[in-house]
């Protein structure tokens, strides 16, 4: 969980969690924006999205995309609403 990983309310906390993925830039889909939202819009290699604005360019253009498991979630449950029976 991104929330745990960058508990302390630090940027710079925020700064490591991206650096020890080993991921050149990132784009981070949340369930909705909170405190992390303001801490990592601070770094130049992170782009940070609610769930509403994923779209297909977006995750093409950045080497990594992390989602909350909440925002993973509702992905789901969309797409299975939208009768798409592939996704498991």
């Amino acid at each position: 969980q991104i929330s745990a990983a960058i508990a302390s309310g630090k940027t710079k906390d925020a700064a490591k969690f991206i650096k020890n993925l080993g991921v050149r830039d990132a784009l981070i889909v949340k369930n909705e924006l909170d405190m992390q939202h303001f801490l990592l819009r601070n770094l130049n290699n992170c782009y940070v999205i609610d769930i509403n604005e994923l779209n297909a360019y977006l995750v093409a253009v950045y080497s990594a995309v992390i989602i909350e498991t909440s925002a993973l979630q509702s992905i789901v449950k969309e797409a299975k609403m939208a009768d798409i029976t592939d996704i498991k």
